[in-house]
């Protein structure tokens, strides 16, 4: 008697550790796809913004590029504006 009742406490011990360590495998499993889905969403972002200035640079190739070009450039890039111009900048967000 004492034999099948130990055998049947560490059955149930070994049942409950195993049920324990699934849970522990699932939760991580979840945690990571959830880091996953954000990485994917920042990465969806960035590359719909890159297509975004793909197409614009495609559009002056077609077109050639001309002075508009050079000065939006020279504005965004190098902060130039005309004199007695008042630039606002946003330090909210990005």
């Amino acid at each position: 008697m004492k034999g099948t009742k130990r055998k049947s406490v560490l059955l149930r011990i070994l049942i409950a550790t195993a049920c324990l360590v699934f849970v522990i495998q699932l939760v991580q499993y979840q945690i990571d796809i959830n880091s996953s889905k954000k990485e994917l969403e920042t990465l969806n972002t960035q590359l719909r913004e890159q297509t975004i200035k793909n197409e614009e640079l495609e559009r002056y190739l077609e077109a050639g590029l001309d002075d508009e070009y050079y000065e939006r450039l020279i504005r965004e890039s190098m902060d130039y504006g005309y004199p007695d111009e008042k630039v606002f900048v946003e330090i909210a967000g990005e």
